[in-house]
């Protein structure tokens, strides 16, 4: 596990209350509002192995999950696109990996503060793009959309229970209780990084790290 994992990481920088900027390819906003605390973050990088990536992440439970994913994800997913030709094998690899490596981490914090319960956890919405061809990773329900002749029209679906058949079905199969939209009455998505109950080193109970892959052919004029 890399040392950078560990270190103590500059808050307002990774994830800042109030900002905005962008060039004239990108823009993004964010802004803490009314909350206690901020636990959300926007990424860009202009040249990730020739993508640009761009990513958008919803903490909850704490900040930590969303500095330590923020950090690595962009760092590992270059890893991964070095030796693999096939970018969603790299997106679904340096989910996993990165997941492993955050919550390992979040536990290991959360033991030396004596903390009970479940670790902070993120949702994450990865794109990458590269001439005429993006793909979208995403993971909980941080939304995707396109401009379609001017209109929006949504990419990918979200993660939580109450929103998506699919995950309902599949938290009912793996026989996963859902209480008010939460599951295991602990967390309002079914996929995200972290979450990890400190009694049992698991993820929540029906919780994944597998992100829908959506590829998108881009016309920019």
């Amino acid at each position: 596990m890399g040392g950078s994992l560990c270190t103590c990481l500059c808050r307002e920088k990774l994830i800042p209350e109030n900002h905005s900027g962008g060039s004239d390819i990108h823009g993004f906003a964010v802004a803490k509002n009314d909350r206690e605390k901020m636990e959300d973050a926007v990424d860009h990088r202009d040249n990730l192995c020739g993508w640009r990536y761009y990513a958008c992440f919803d903490g909850h439970g704490g900040d930590r999950a969303v500095a330590l994913v923020k950090t690595r994800l962009p760092v590992v997913l270059e890893e991964q696109l070095k030796v693999e030709e096939d970018v969603e094998s790299a997106l679904r690899a340096a989910f996993s990996s990165v997941d492993a490596e955050v919550s390992a981490v979040l536990v290991e914090e959360a033991e030396e503060a004596k903390q009970i319960g479940i670790t902070s956890g993120t949702t994450a919405c990865v794109t990458l793009w590269k001439g005429s061809e993006a793909f979208v990773a995403n993971l909980g329900d941080s939304r995707a959309i396109v401009s379609v002749d001017g209109a929006a029209q949504p990419i990918t679906t979200d993660h939580a229970p109450e929103k998506s058949e699919d995950e309902a079905k599949r938290l009912q199969d793996l026989g996963v209780e859902v209480r008010k939209g939460y599951v295991a009455g602990l967390v309002a998505v079914s996929r995200a990084f972290g979450d990890v109950r400190l009694e049992t080193k698991a993820k929540v109970e029906g919780l994944l790290a597998s992100p829908d892959i959506f590829r998108i052919d881009i016309d920019s004029k």
